[in-house]
């Protein structure tokens, strides 16, 4: 009796799995693959073999007639220690909804991403450790940015961040030893620990945040070796000065005192 039930157990399972798999296939083109869900008109690129260096997430592609709009990316995507390397350029499309966790992380010759107007999230450690990348522009799209999210990006200079950001994680800028200045949204509403720890050129951050945003774990945000300004509006200083991570800055000013 429990044989037959294992048996009768084991041949569901199968079916079960075959009807899944009816409906996904793996496809490439040019270098990408991708796993695409016949039922859903979605696909996922799940790895890049390509020979360029530059990378392109498209916002769909057609195989055998049918469109399917690519919404999402392997985080592993450059499992290719050479392929990984390589990366110069990579442009995000805009069906993709999130950038995960380590996506992009060690890629060391990246020097330009564009993100799409509908991703909301970076992950943890996504870029962390691209040493190449100068700039970034984060659409107003995204709400929330990971811990170790830029890392290490040790030639970032330029920021722009989005104006619907409402957390940031732990250490999210560490070690971005090429940023002297950055603007937080009027939106953020959570900051994590030391994210600008071993940013020893920046001299000013900027947060527009009426309401100085909270941390979970109050530990120094601004631990560097150089002094730093923060500016807020001028009807919160007394907020900012009197919560941390806020009051651990070197100096609080007013927006309007800044040159």
């Amino acid at each position: 009796m429990n044989y037959r039930l294992t048996l009768i157990t084991a041949v569901l399972f199968v079916c079960a799995l075959c009807s899944t798999r009816s409906f996904a296939e793996v496809v490439e083109i040019k270098g990408y693959h991708y796993d695409v869900n016949k039922e859903e008109k979605v696909a996922t690129l799940v790895r890049y073999t390509g020979s360029s260096s530059s990378v392109v997430i498209p916002n769909s592609i057609t195989h055998e007639e049918v469109e399917y709009s690519v919404t999402a990316f392997h985080t592993r995507l450059f499992r290719d220690t050479k392929v990984k390397n390589r990366i110069k350029k990579v442009t995000i499309g805009d069906a993709v909804t999130s950038i995960g966790d380590y996506s992009f992380e060690g890629c060391s010759s990246l020097v330009s991403i564009t993100i799409g107007k509908s991703v909301s999230s970076i992950g943890s450690s996504a870029f962390s450790g691209c040493m190449n990348l100068t700039s970034i522009i984060i659409p107003n799209s995204v709400t929330a940015i990971g811990s170790y999210a830029f890392e290490d990006c040790k030639s970032l200079s330029s920021i722009t961040i989005g104006n619907n950001v409402k957390s940031i994680g732990n250490k999210a800028f560490n070690y971005c030893v090429s940023l002297k200045a950055i603007t937080l949204p009027k939106s953020l509403a959570t900051i994590g620990d030391d994210v600008f720890s071993n940013c020893d050129t920046l001299k000013s951050v900027t947060c527009l945040a009426e309401k100085a945003p909270v941390s979970d774990s109050p530990v120094n945000v601004s631990k560097s070796k150089n002094k730093i300004t923060l500016f807020v509006p001028s009807i919160s200083i007394d907020d900012y000065k009197g919560k941390e991570p806020w009051k651990s800055f070197d100096s609080i000013k007013s927006l309007e005192d800044i040159e």
